[in-house]
């Protein structure tokens, strides 16, 4: 139970999912690249606009998830619908001979956040042994200790 909450938590901050998994997104076009919300990128399954013309002739930079296409995408507020699977090989989805591939900074974050969960650390700023006094500092919602925030810097999502 920590250890999904502590997932949720993280996927939450970070403004994206990390686990791979099928995504549908609507983006705006009139610009040359599409930045998608969830990376790496193993495959695009349809790129349409809204009236459900299939858009083609893009490039895919997987490993960032953005899609470019340098005629432009066609101009528009929210007309224009991608599917694609992406994210990583985490622990609950590793079947045979595949390896995991969720980066380290995301692992330890987590296993960071549970350990802290855990023990009641979270926002703990002082302590004090003789007649026992502790202290804790507010976490803004939405936010997460700094020791864990740190280790996700790398990770960011782009639209925090």
């Amino acid at each position: 139970m920590l250890i999904a909450s502590a997932s949720q938590g993280i996927e939450a901050y970070c403004k994206r999912h990390f686990s791979q998994g099928t995504h549908t997104e609507i983006y705006s076009g009139g610009k040359t690249r599409i930045e998608l919300r969830n990376y790496p990128v193993q495959s695009i399954q349809r790129v349409t606009k809204l009236t459900g013309e299939s858009i083609s002739g893009y490039e895919l930079l997987p490993e960032v998830g953005t899609l470019l296409l340098p005629a432009g995408w066609p101009a528009g507020e929210d007309n224009i619908k991608i599917e694609y699977e992406a994210g990583y090989t985490t622990w609950s989805q590793v079947t045979g001979t595949e390896q995991v591939t969720l980066p380290a900074c995301i692992e330890m974050a987590c296993i960071r956040y549970v350990q802290m969960m855990y023990e009641g650390n979270i926002g703990k700023v002082s302590e004090r042994l003789g007649d026992y006094a502790v202290t804790y500092t507010d976490t803004p919602n939405g936010q997460l200790p700094q020791p864990v925030a740190q280790l996700l810097e790398p990770c960011l999502g782009r639209w925090l």
